[in-house]
């Protein structure tokens, strides 16, 4: 009797041990699906002409695996300069520190898919990116594109609405965010952030659509 006790205790831990070991994998595993590296950078190109009788512009995006074309609009200008951490950068005509930012991440080298597990090792990621900083969700469970909306890229994004606040408050400027996540057809992750004020992005954010349907694959 006092064996068969034994080799149960035995069992029991070796199936607790398993578990344990199957939660780091599965933990490891979701935390290698956030972004990683340094996005790829980007050339940008803008051209002007004539589509049947009306004047359009739009600026070509590239980047070894993906090529975007933005349609311009919404008071946004190319920027002059802008930090390697990004791929590509626009600013805004009147309100200054207003930004839109590109991230791109080659297929295998970031997010790969939209599941829960995914999305929270990207939110876990966040931080790194702002450091001295806390971030505020605000729309963790709404991320998914309302039904109707305009499509970004392929139209299967997330779109993801936060808080950079300092973590000593006063030290710094509270700014919010709006970003996007999809997919190229290459396979490869981008990532489309405006980040301001509060009372810059408000406006943004209420009509955030509207900027991604200005991107497109041609």
């Amino acid at each position: 009797m006092e064996k068969a006790k034994a080799r149960n205790r035995t069992g029991f831990r070796r199936r607790l041990v398993s578990v344990a070991v199957l939660g780091l994998i599965v933990a490891v595993t979701s935390a290698s699906s956030a972004p990683q590296g340094k996005p790829r950078p980007m050339t940008a190109t803008a051209e002007s002409r004539l589509v049947d009788g009306m004047p359009s512009s739009w600026v070509d995006l590239r980047a070894p695996g993906v090529e975007l074309r933005w349609l311009v609009g919404g008071n946004w200008l190319m920027a002059e300069r802008f930090g390697p951490e990004l791929s590509y950068e626009f600013r805004h005509h009147i309100l200054t520190s207003l930004r839109m930012q590109l991230f791109f991440y080659p297929a295998g080298s970031g997010l790969s898919d939209f599941s829960q597990s995914s999305i929270k090792a990207y939110l876990n990621g966040l931080p790194a990116e702002f450091p001295e900083s806390r971030i505020k969700v605000s729309n963790f469970d709404s991320m998914q594109p309302e039904p109707g909306g305009l499509p970004f890229l392929n139209g299967n994004y997330r779109k993801l609405f936060f808080r950079v606040e300092p973590l000593v408050p006063g030290s710094g400027e509270s700014r919010s965010v709006c970003e996007a996540l999809t997919f190229t057809s290459s396979g490869g992750l981008l990532r489309l952030r405006v980040i301001g004020s509060e009372s810059e992005v408000a406006p943004i954010r209420a009509n955030f659509e509207t900027e991604l349907g200005r991107f497109i694959e041609p």
